[in-house]
C-alpha cells in the first residue's frame, strides 16, 4: 500500500511554487490535476477493496477512505487552508498518506 501512497507526496516536494500557482489560477491545469487525482483515488479504492475482501482490513470502507483522500487533496491546495493550518500542501498530503498508512498497517489488528 505504501508503494502506491507515497510517490505523490514525494513528487509534490519537488514541485515548484509556479506549479502550485498554476493549479490555483489556471482552470485547465486544475482540471488535469483533478483528473490525475481521481485516477489515483480510483486505484486507491481498488486496493482498499482488495484489502477488505481479503480479510486484512474488514473494518474499512473503501468508498469513504478513497473519497476522503480525494477531497483532502483538493482542500490542501487552498491557500486559506494552508495559512490557517500553518501547513504546506506537501505537509497536508504527507500527513494524509501517513494517516492512511497507519490505519492500514498490517500489525495494527482489526478490532
Amino acid at each position: 500500500m505504501a508503494a502506491y501512497l507515497f510517490p505523490g507526496p514525494r513528487a509534490l516536494l519537488r514541485a515548484s511554487p509556479t506549479f502550485f500557482e498554476d493549479l490555483e489560477t489556471l482552470p485547465a491545469a486544475r482540471e488535469i490535476f483533478d483528473r490525475h487525482q481521481a485516477t489515483r483515488v480510483a486505484g486507491l479504492r481498488a486496493l482498499l477493496e482488495e484489502a477488505r475482501a481479503s480479510g486484512r482490513h474488514p473494518d474499512i470502507d473503501p468508498r469513504y477512505l478513497a473519497e476522503l483522500t480525494f477531497e483532502v487533496s483538493k482542500i490542501a491546495r487552498r491557500k486559506d487552508v494552508q495559512a490557517r493550518s500553518g501547513m504546506s500542501i506537501e505537509e497536508w498530503h504527507g500527513g494524509l498518506f501517513r494517516m492512511l498508512h497507519l490505519l492500514l498497517r498490517e500489525d495494527r489488528g482489526n478490532g
